[in-house]
């Protein structure tokens, strides 16, 4: 990683890149791969292409003032083709962080037997090094930019631009079905039925107390009479005694709370009112 630029332009730069890493879009993984490999295994994976990757993240990129530049390149060196890309985020302030790749065509091309029954180099037309081109951008850009782009996979990432002359082909004459596991039965517990509630048990029935009889009510009123003129007991007083005693009034009482007092003024007449 090579990094350019005065410390105030470097602390810039990370500061664009954090902002615009928040404001990055959704990176969709649209493509997919589905093919049986040489070793006669089911591959299955998805993966973000170059276009979702530049479509999810140059917009806030932009905004704060960055830009992302690819350098291609090509050598030979030992009889071989050695291919670069060089990847440059800058910033709109001066500083700037680069980094490069390099590969060779036999990475993606593998040696071939020709006619003679001579292994050679496998050979990259100008078609498969765009392909190879578009592949490393991809995976550069999603590197600098803390992205995740693709499942990882054994299988040769060739397949996922279809370049090299010679690259094995997906074979989709068998299409993979994934199996789906069977859906999880929600555990369904006993029903439990409530309790049957007591029926309320009926109250028993209090019958009214019955009114002092006639003949009681002349006793009272006889007894009241000798208490007021031998004890002194105004109507008031007989009345506020039935009250203290039965908490009714005088002509609420019961018979047997009229026999009671009827008992009571007897033996008060006989006391000398001392039990009043």
């Amino acid at each position: 990683m090579d990094i350019k630029g005065t410390p105030e332009q470097i602390a810039a730069l990370y500061k664009a890149l954090s902002s615009a890493q928040a404001k990055y879009g959704k990176l969709l993984k649209e493509e997919e791969v589905d093919f049986t490999d040489r070793n006669n295994r089911r591959v299955n994976y998805t993966y973000a292409t170059y276009r979702g990757a530049f479509g999810a993240t140059q917009p806030a990129l932009s905004e704060y003032g960055l830009s992302m530049l690819h350098f291609p390149s090509r050598r030979i060196a030992n009889g071989v083709t050695v291919n670069s890309l060089e990847t440059v985020l800058a910033h709109q302030d001066g500083a700037s962080l680069a980094s490069s790749i390099e590969w060779t065509d036999t990475e993606f091309n593998p040696p071939i037997r020709n006619k003679d029954g001579e292994i050679v180099p496998g050979y990259a037309s100008i078609k498969d090094y765009g392909g190879q081109l578009s592949y490393m951008k991809r995976y550069m850009r999603l590197t600098i930019l803390a992205l995740e782009g693709a499942e990882d996979s054994e299988t040769d990432s060739r397949i996922e631009y279809g370049i090299g002359q010679h690259a094995k082909k997906p074979d989709r004459s068998q299409p993979h079905i994934p199996t789906k596991k069977p859906e999880a039965k929600p555990e369904t517990k006993p029903e439990v039925k409530p309790e049957p509630k007591p029926e309320p048990k009926p109250e028993p029935e209090t019958k009214p107390a019955e009114h002092y009889t006639e003949e009681q009510g002349a006793r009272l009123t006889a007894l009241a009479g000798k208490c007021s003129t031998t004890l002194g007991w105004t109507r008031a007083v007989i009345g506020q005694k039935i009250r203290d005693r039965y908490h009714v009034s005088t002509d609420q009482m019961s018979i047997d709370q009229a026999d009671d007092f009827i008992t009571f003024m007897t033996e008060a007449l006989q006391q000398g009112g001392k039990n009043g």
